[in-house]
Parts: C-alpha cells; sequence; structure tokens
C-alpha cells in the first residue's frame, strides 16, 4: 500500500510539475508577444515622425529574443523580416540584409520570401549603392518565384537599376515621342 501510494504521489507530482512548466512557457510566451505589441504600437503612433531609435532597438531586440525562444513558431519569419524594415529604416542596411537572408534561410517556404528577397534588392541598390547585388537579389526573385507579382516589379526596377533619374526622364521622353498617335 505504501508503494502505491509514493507511485501514485510520484505521478501527481510529475503531472502537477509539468503542468506548472506549460503554465510558465505559455505566460512567457504570451508575456512577450504583450511586449512586443506594446513597442510595435509606440512605432505605429509615431508613424509620420522620424523613427524612435531606441523603441526600434529595443523592438529588434525582442523579435531576436521571440525567435530564438520559439524559431519554430510560424511568427518567427513575421519578425525577422519586420527585423529587417526596422534595421533599412534606422539605417542599419547591412544588418538588414542579414536578417532578411536569415529569413530566407531559416524559412525557405515562408510566405515571406519573396518579399524579403525584393526588399534585400531594394536596400542593395537604394541603401547601399550596389546595383550588381541588387541585380542578383532581383534575379533570384524573379527565377524562384516567377509567377509572384514582386516578380514582375523586380523586371521593371532591373530595367531602371544604375540609371540617374536625368537618363529615367529621356527614356521616358523618348518612348513617349515615339508613341504613334492615331488620328481623329
Amino acid at each position: 500500500m505504501k508503494v502505491m501510494r509514493t507511485i501514485y504521489n510520484l505521478g501527481f507530482s510529475v503531472m502537477l510539475f509539468s503542468m506548472l512548466v506549460f503554465s510558465a512557457c505559455t505566460d512567457s510566451r504570451q508575456i512577450q508577444l504583450d511586449l512586443i505589441q506594446a513597442e510595435e504600437q509606440k512605432i505605429a503612433k509615431a508613424v509620420n515622425a522620424p523613427m524612435d531609435i531606441e523603441v526600434a532597438k529595443r523592438l529588434i531586440d525582442l523579435y531576436s529574443d521571440y525567435i530564438a525562444t520559439y524559431p519554430d513558431d510560424t511568427l518567427s519569419p513575421k519578425y525577422l523580416f519586420k527585423t529587417g524594415e526596422i534595421q533599412m529604416n534606422i539605417g542599419e542596411s547591412q544588418l538588414a540584409i542579414n536578417s532578411l537572408d536569415s529569413l530566407i534561410q531559416k524559412y525557405p517556404n515562408a510566405s515571406l520570401v519573396p518579399q524579403a528577397i525584393y526588399l534585400q534588392g531594394f536596400i542593395w541598390e537604394d541603401r547601399i549603392h550596389s546595383t550588381e547585388k541588387a541585380r542578383i537579389a532581383f534575379e533570384s526573385l524573379i527565377k524562384q518565384f516567377p509567377n509572384h507579382e514582386l516578380s514582375e516589379n523586380a523586371k521593371l526596377y532591373i530595367q531602371v537599376l544604375g540609371k540617374s533619374p536625368e537618363e529615367l526622364i529621356k527614356e521616358f521622353e523618348k518612348a513617349d515621342s515615339s508613341a504613334v498617335t492615331l488620328p481623329n
């Protein structure tokens, strides 16, 4: 009888411990999500103002902690993408490229992969001024996702890579003047 009671108590203790651990994990995840949401709201409220660097870096840290703790969670690719966007917006272009590359490598089947590749191309061209690397990113998008709507944008972007606004205006004027007009 004493052995049965000990086994019962041990089983009950294991079950109670498991419930507490699960509850703590659930609470910890929710706390992280609440903290992320609070920082996201701070950034959203300041939509027409320059991004607060301190808030942005806190949010990046929160995203990183969440991704490290829950790498298989469906929110992790989204948070990596948002990390890249924020890094781009606070002038950390190379870190943004790295974050987006992490998304592409770690979550190759995520729905945000085409947007991540496109954003990399944009950052390479607009922020880092590397036309060749931008071209590589856009061509990669077109090759991997030929039917994605951003592939069409990437094709257009490739056509204007490295051209000055003046060159683009001249090309537009030339195309406009060579257009056939029909008589009324």
